[in-house]
């Protein structure tokens, strides 16, 4: 018989209980739900944290966008000036503005490209840590991963498991033997009727020994 744990991926206390001992349960079915409202209470600031680093997002790249519009003019401003210098139009420091200018939006655009993926990263972080919680809040919820029969059941509602390094056995299911145990029957009633005809037709007893025992050895290795 294959005997299966179920145990818990959090820690948390035990809100209703879906089965009982010695009774049957499908795959996927629910044994048990821990409380899920610290989780639920953790996720509700880490949304509203994520819309203001969102929000934080767009004045990033309104800004990042203002400074490459800077940037543009002041390229142009200074190759406007260069060609008027070299008509002898205007002084060279109005030239050396004009680049000192363009360095001062390069500088800009720089920095505003970290503030923008800063942000993004800060918006990353905050998203990860929500898909923990919604998959924390997902483990709340404990379900049979086999057919089987409940053989054991550690657990009460009210009471509080913690998940550790090694996982906290709160179910113990036997998985579901009826389509051995019926091959098993078909095996001995084939048996039976095999030795019967057998006998009819006056088959050699040492033969049908042997078909006998090929058959059972047939049912034990399938339970």
């Amino acid at each position: 018989v294959i005997l299966v744990n179920v145990g818990t991926q959090i820690s948390g206390t035990i809100k209703t209980l879906g089965t009982d001992f010695n009774e049957p349960v499908k795959r996927g079915q629910v044994l048990a739900r821990l409380d899920p409202a610290l989780i639920e209470a953790a996720i509700a600031p880490i949304e509203a944290n994520i819309a203001q680093l969102q929000a934080a997002v767009g004045q990033a790249a309104a800004n990042l966008a203002n400074v490459r519009t800077q940037q543009s003019l002041a390229r142009t401003r200074l190759s406007r000036n260069r060609e008027l210098l070299a008509r002898n139009f205007i002084a060279q420091s109005q030239v050396d503005d004009s680049e000192q200018a363009l360095q001062s939006a390069d500088a800009q655009v720089t920095a505003a490209e970290a503030a923008l993926r800063s942000a993004q990263a800060q918006v990353g972080a905050a998203q990860a840590q929500l898909q923990r919680e919604r998959t924390n809040l997902g483990y709340t919820v404990i379900r049979s991963p086999i057919d089987g029969v409940v053989v054991a059941r550690s657990v009460d509602v009210g009471q509080t498991v913690a998940a550790s390094f090694q996982t906290p056995t709160l179910f113990q299911i036997a998985q579901d033997l009826q389509h051995k145990y019926s091959h098993c029957r078909v095996s001995w009633e084939s048996t039976f009727m095999t030795s019967k005809w057998c006998t009819q037709q006056r088959v050699n007893p040492v033969s049908l020994w042997w078909l006998s025992v090929w058959i059972m050895l047939s049912c034990s290795a399938v339970v």
